[in-house]
């Protein structure tokens, strides 16, 4: 989130020319904290469609598998994610974008005024391209996210599991059980592989939501006026 905000102050104060870069960064790590997020392959081969009216099916093409679909006139972004790691047990999965102002204003000015800007960007519908109109690779992809993190943080090596991970931990020390069993549906695994896999806080950690649970019902109990 320190990323973000320090990557929003850049692109506020950025010229036009150097947005054409931050407008990427920018929705590269917005996605990466505002939803659940996916693996990397999900989003560095992500295709994108403009609807100029309301978002209707059908979700996917016959070539294109992920793509997202945005609707300047409705505000709204949808991303239909088809081809994944578990999509042999969960199925295609659609998931709403963020419909906050700041999602959406990313997204457009990504979208409608900085990637067509990118050289070669009208001979592709992938969402993210590199700077010379190309599709990022897995090796690519990662080192572009590890730049990102490394420039505002000095921290090299970010990986996306890392990120991914980031996310688990942090909502699981502010989140209902609810809130994290959609987490998982949304990065595409179970609730049992979240925590095993992706949730790295200590016990003691894990604990205290529990122990706050009860002592909040006894504290209220107390507070009761006598029968």
């Amino acid at each position: 989130l320190e990323v973000l905000a320090q990557l929003n102050d850049d692109y506020n104060s950025s010229t036009d020319w150097e947005r054409i870069k931050l407008s990427r960064s920018l929705l590269v790590v917005l996605v990466y904290t505002a939803i659940p997020p996916g693996r990397g392959r999900e989003y560095r081969e992500l295709h994108f469609k403009i609807h100029e009216s309301e978002i209707t099916g059908p979700y996917e093409s016959r070539l294109h598998k992920n793509i997202l679909h945005f609707s300047p006139y409705e505000g709204k972004a949808i991303m239909y994610i088809t081809d994944h790691k578990t999509g042999h047990s969960t199925g295609p999965q659609m998931i709403s974008c963020p419909d906050d102002s700041y999602f959406m204003n990313v997204l457009s000015d990504y979208l409608l005024r900085y990637r067509n800007k990118i050289p070669n960007s009208s001979k592709s519908t992938i969402l993210f391209l590199d700077d010379d109109g190309g599709c990022y690779n897995s090796k690519n992809w990662t080192k572009y996210i590890q730049s990102i993190f490394y420039k505002y943080t000095g921290v090299g090596g970010v990986s996306i599991h890392a990120l991914r991970s980031s996310f688990v931990t942090f909502a699981g020390n502010e989140s209902t059980e609810a809130v994290m069993e959609s987490i998982a549906v949304a990065m595409r695994h179970s609730r049992r592989y979240q925590q095993d896999i992706y949730d790295k806080r200590t016990i003691n950690e894990r604990v205290k939501p529990g122990v706050h649970f009860a002592s909040k019902q006894v504290l209220q109990a107390l507070r009761r006026p006598p029968p």
